[in-house]
């Protein structure tokens, strides 16, 4: 009767650890899903953000160049 008392408590215990494992398990699966989502996101944001930097040097240089040719000299001259 002891025996089997054992066997029912190892099985029991046995149940609860399958069961926790995998809700962890499915807890880390959920979070590597989650982070491959927002690496995913920071390299769009990086792309985006080296457009933006280019688009933004090309529209300085054509502002430094129409500056040049128009002949206005935009410092300011010191007295």
């Amino acid at each position: 009767m002891n025996w089997s008392k054992c066997l029912v408590w190892a099985l029991a215990c046995g149940m609860i650890l399958l069961t926790v494992g995998c809700e962890c398990s499915q807890s880390v699966n959920d979070l590597k899903a989650q982070n491959r989502i927002q690496q995913q996101r920071i390299a769009d944001l990086e792309s985006e953000l080296g457009i933006c930097n280019a688009d933004l040097l090309q529209k300085t240089q054509t502002l430094e160049g129409l500056t040049g040719k128009s002949g206005v000299d935009l410092k300011p001259k010191m007295p």
